[in-house]
């Protein structure tokens, strides 16, 4: 094999150009630096070295157990549905069901507007371990106030966990373009902080996927491939309906799909919640059964009232 001396007089003078810069020649081989090569077995010894991942939890059994006991401390996690699907409400329950460490940033309905609709609503009083902004920034939410925020909430309260709810409200977040830079901005955050961030995103519009009356999927999520390209878990929403007639039917339970995991390597794996009062509930098996046997049993009903 050739010397690296011969082989670096045959380079393009641009690659001579960019080796010299970054690597002030002939010090490339003490290089050092946080992207230095190594041998894979240096990598894999400070795998074994380093503490084992604890897993992160929901207040959903059965999803857990898809997941192999929750999330990882620097997933990147996207959840996905349409509208009036229940998404944000599926996020403040895991916000209020971690313990601690966790910062919610509400972008379209602000914690504030929630706690207060929750009061109001059903008056429940509640205690939540998490933190959030108390007003909305006047010149939108950048990434650069997310940033700061996230590291205003490890410096204040040890934070590992974000919540952002939703992309669209992150300024550019609408647009293809910008939404894939902020996709990889966000999962290099989860690497450089060390934390796990959830990020919701729509569904897209103008189909039957953006109605609820057709099962969502990884392709039906708004923005393009590159969102669950991104995730290292994907997870949907989906509350079961079916509209004949101009006549909406309603299942009763809401599919909770993991479309998605990484690491475990599952895909599109379900479980079943039902609203009551204000929050999801997981149901068992059994009474998915029911729930299901009653929608199909209406819809048949109404099928047949067309005849």
């Amino acid at each position: 094999m050739e010397s690296w001396e011969k082989r670096y007089l045959t380079l393009h003078p641009e690659d001579k150009e960019l080796i010299e810069k970054n690597f002030h020649l002939p010090d490339m081989e003490l290089y050092l630096g946080d992207d230095a090569l190594v041998p894979a077995q240096r990598i894999y010894d400070d795998i074994l070295k380093s503490v084992p991942r604890e897993k992160i939890p929901l207040p959903f059994p059965g999803l857990n157990v898809l997941m192999g006991g929750g999330f990882l401390p620097n997933d990147f996690v996207i959840i996905s549905g349409a509208t009036k699907m229940g998404k944000t409400l599926f996020m403040a329950q895991i916000a209020n069901f971690w313990p601690d460490k966790t910062l919610f940033l509400a972008l379209e309905d602000t914690v504030q507007e929630q706690l207060r609709r929750e009061y109001e609503k059903y008056n429940i009083v509640t205690n939540p371990p998490y933190f959030s902004f108390t007003k909305r920034p006047k010149n939108g939410f950048t990434l650069d106030w997310l940033k700061l925020k996230i590291i205003e909430g490890m410096q204040k309260f040890n934070i590992n966990k974000v919540i952002i709810d939703n992309l669209d409200w992150i300024e550019g977040g609408e647009d293809y373009k910008k939404n894939k830079e902020i996709l990889r901005t966000l999962k290099q955050w989860c690497d450089d902080f060390n934390i796990l961030i959830v990020l919701v995103v729509h569904i897209k519009g103008d189909s039957a996927y953006a109605f609820g009356t057709k099962r969502p999927d990884i392709q039906s999520i708004k923005g393009g491939s590159h969102i669950y390209q991104m995730g290292t878990k994907v997870i949907l929403l989906w509350r079961v309906l079916t509209v004949q007639d101009d006549k909406k039917i309603e299942a009763g339970y809401t599919k909770v799909i993991l479309a998605l995991d990484r690491h475990s390597g599952a895909l599109e794996q379900d479980t079943h919640v039902k609203y009551n009062q204000g929050k999801f509930e997981e149901i068992s098996n059994d009474e998915y059964l029911q729930l299901k046997g009653t929608y199909v049993a209406k819809k048949k009903k109404v099928e047949e009232m067309k005849w």
